[in-house]
């Protein structure tokens, strides 16, 4: 990120996280909560997705804020990261073929592809999590 300072970087992580926390959530309670628009699979999705956001701003937060704390738990945000990358990624897979495969005529509400889309969003947020935590990693310098 030649184009802006680390500190601007870190400002950003924490309003897009809190941003993401906050779709995230909405998403979760809209397709649990409501009949008419119930996707179990959505919502819980959203939920997780949420949470992998709710982590990006805090590393970010860190970043700003504990910069040598943040140093001695890279290595935990990286191997959180990739974990989330495999699992967001094989759900979105699996998914997206059981949406093809489905058969049912269903409103687009209730099929697995807005399970796919949350499966996505999940796999992005612990992407930027993971890019994130080893571009400070491999630097390991103070924004200060």
């Amino acid at each position: 990120m030649a184009c802006c300072s680390d500190r601007n970087r870190a400002i950003f992580l924490i309003i897009y996280g809190m941003i993401g926390v906050v779709v995230g959530v909405l998403v979760g309670i809209v397709f649990l909560v409501l009949p008419e628009l119930s996707n179990q699979h959505a919502g819980s999705w959203g939920f997780v997705s949420a949470m992998f956001a709710a982590l990006v701003s805090f590393y970010g937060v860190l970043r700003l804020s504990f910069w040598r704390c943040l140093q001695r738990v890279t290595l935990l945000f990286v191997v959180v990261g990739a974990t989330g990358v495999m699992i967001g990624s094989l759900a979105f897979i699996v998914y997206l073929i059981l949406g093809i495969t489905d058969t049912g005529a269903k409103q687009l509400v209730e099929t697995f592809f807005i399970g796919c889309v949350w499966c996505f969003m999940t796999f992005k947020w612990s992407m930027v999590l993971l890019t994130n935590s080893i571009i400070d990693d491999k630097r390991e310098v103070s924004i200060f």
